[in-house]
């Protein structure tokens, strides 16, 4: 909580995600994603849930900007996850993605700190990186994401998840067609 009070910008929300919905993330992208992008993967509650439903051989990509934050993801441990410090705006415009290809995207960014066109951008550039039939999971605690989301994805589901308390979320999925 005390990260989340001096970088609120970029933490999102004052707590962590809760395990019911770090294991619905999970359950969402089942057991054969085997390459995984994470945007803004905090203090790894997701991550770690993610690491657990990808296969041995399977690789996670998180970007995490907060130094405090992308330390906690370093000592996770596990040889299937690489940590970048880096904004994901700058990132999905000029950064390197070093998997053979994208089967998912989770995102924990707070979209709606984003500037609309820059929002655009992020869910356009995401869109693109993605394998085909690749799944973008979005959770966050406003609504105001999902219209520009289906503008690129015009079958994305969202529903709120009371199962987050503070704050409850809104957790969309989207697929590649």
């Amino acid at each position: 909580m005390k990260t989340a009070l001096s970088d609120f910008r970029h933490a999102g929300t004052l707590f962590p995600s809760s395990q019911a919905v770090s294991d619905e993330i999970g359950r969402t992208l089942g057991g054969d994603r085997r390459f995984v992008v994470e945007y803004g993967a905090g203090d790894g509650a997701v991550t770690s849930e993610i690491l657990r439903n990808i296969p041995e051989d399977g690789k996670l990509l998180a970007l995490e900007i907060n130094a405090e934050f992308s330390d906690a993801l370093d000592g996770l441990g596990d040889p299937r996850l690489s940590v970048k410090r880096q904004d994901v705006v700058n990132f999905l415009l000029n950064g390197v993605i070093d998997l053979p290809r994208i089967d998912a995207v989770v995102s924990g960014i707070p979209l709606s700190f984003l500037e609309p066109p820059t929002r655009d951008a992020v869910i356009r550039r995401t869109k693109e990186i993605l394998a085909p039939g690749g799944l973008l999971v979005i959770y966050q605690a406003s609504p105001f994401f999902f219209p520009r989301v289906q503008t690129h994805f015009p079958k994305a589901k969202m529903h709120l998840s009371l199962r987050n308390l503070l704050p409850p979320y809104f957790i969309a999925v989207a697929r590649k067609d």
